[in-house]
């Protein structure tokens, strides 16, 4: 189920999250929304992102067995992350394992493939960037949808497990994702 964090009000965040919205930051286009969902029933669009710190490699998903480092802006965006986590003192995080801005145009009315970011046990953690909305769902193994979070700008949640989304109706949504342990 979704949990919902305390957003910190904070010169910060409004500065990353005015970075990540605004103009200048840099977009990478991937074709599809989860690998080897290809031709599913889902919704498999494609969006755009930005690799901040890069999963560990698992699977068909290239790279080192170690989370490293993608982007320069990681050095400005991964405060506001310390600053969520010390807002939110009962979150216990260990390890951040990846970071990534996911920017999604208005689409489909239809669920993107339902998914796990790692194969080990983590959380997600979600910041609502933009008020475009395009709903979070979780689901069961039989990808039937079990809750789902309607997100405002500058919502925050945490949650695990399979989880997928659906596109916003008008203007783009800009979520940061973290997986953390």
């Amino acid at each position: 189920m979704f949990e919902q964090l305390q957003t910190p009000d904070t010169l910060m965040f409004r500065e990353v999250k005015r970075m990540l919205v605004g103009g200048d930051f840099p977009w990478y286009w991937t074709d599809f929304t989860v690998k080897n969902a290809e031709g599913s029933v889902y919704n498999n669009d494609g969006f755009y992102g930005h690799i901040l710190l890069a999963r560990p490699r698992w699977d068909n998903i290239p790279g080192p067995l170690f989370s490293s480092p993608q982007s320069q802006w990681l050095e400005k965006i991964y405060p506001m992350v310390e600053e969520i986590v010390a807002a939110n003192p009962d979150l216990n995080i260990s390890c951040v394992h990846r970071i990534n801005a996911n920017l999604v145009h208005p689409g489909q009315d239809t669920m993107t493939p339902p998914h796990l970011d790692h194969q080990f046990p983590h959380w997600n953690m979600l910041v609502y960037l933009t008020d475009a909305g395009g709903p979070t769902i979780l689901t069961n193994e039989s990808f039937d949808p079990i809750d789902s979070y309607h997100p405002k700008e500058d919502d925050i949640v945490v949650f695990q497990g399979l989880h997928c989304m659906i596109p916003p109706k008008k203007d783009r949504r800009v979520v940061l994702v973290v997986t953390f342990s």
